[in-house]
């Protein structure tokens, strides 16, 4: 009983460390997410799986199974209190950044970038839109020359639509991080902030990848669909993962 106690409250509490998140509270409906680990990480990962496996080929009577067992225990527990670390000096220098400029910030998140923890990026409620920049442990610049970019919310254009329970779950979803956008065709378009980029930083141009298109049905309803737009490019990956990359390496 205690093994499955242990098993399923540390995978939990495991999940509240990663960007995204997990109801620890469910029905009450509050996510828990501490972002500082991507849900994805093989440094965190790895080492853990390497001592299981080793463990698994260790006979049971042998004294040091359970000291390999231990190890990669601290070995992974170790790299999550590095990312608390790390979170907490991303925060410091943004928040040296929005003082720089005197800049108004109603709410904001750090987390790392996909499959590492050197790599931050940050979202910063203001006004009618948000502030989204990137700090790598590795720069040498100061915090006050870290580079903003500002994306309009422009929620406006969702009015007509009202309170529409599938929009509302898709604002639940984005964690108060999205935006809204008209398409040359007059569609509606709900974009998560989350994942992506801004235009002006994008290699390619294309910005948030995560885009729904809403449209009104005829018995008052609303359809929301992906839009074709935010389909898997492997083009558009490879080049976004390119500029990850040298970015993470610091400025």
């Amino acid at each position: 009983a205690w093994a499955m106690f242990l098993t399923f409250f540390t995978h939990a509490l495991l999940d509240c460390f990663t960007t995204w998140g997990t109801q620890l509270f469910y029905p009450i409906n509050t996510r828990i997410a501490w972002h500082t680990v991507f849900v994805a990480d093989p440094l965190y990962t790895v080492p853990f799986l390497l001592a299981l496996i080793w463990v698994m080929t260790i006979r049971r009577t042998k004294p040091h199974r359970q000291w390999v067992n231990w190890v990669g225990l601290a070995l992974s527990s170790g790299y999550l209190a590095v990312t608390v670390l790390h979170k907490n000096i991303v925060d410091e220098a943004f928040e040296q950044r929005f003082a720089s400029e005197g800049i108004e910030v109603e709410y904001w998140e750090s987390r790392p970038t996909p499959l590492n923890t050197i790599l931050w990026m940050v979202q910063a409620k203001s006004g009618d839109g948000y502030y989204v920049g990137y700090y790598s442990i590795l720069d040498q610049q100061s915090p006050e020359e870290i580079e903003l970019f500002y994306v309009e919310q422009t929620l406006d254009i969702l009015d007509p639509l009202g309170e529409d329970e599938k929009l509302e779950t898709l604002k639940f979803l984005s964690q108060g991080y999205y935006c809204a956008r008209q398409k040359p065709d007059g569609t509606l378009q709900f974009v998560d902030l989350r994942f992506g980029q801004p235009e002006e930083m994008s290699p390619t141009g294309e910005g948030f990848v995560f885009g729904f298109d809403l449209v009104p049905q005829e018995d008052g309803t609303l359809s929301i669909t992906q839009s074709t737009e935010s389909e898997p490019d492997p083009e558009v990956a490879k080049a976004g993962v390119a500029m990850l990359w040298e970015r993470l390496k610091g400025i």
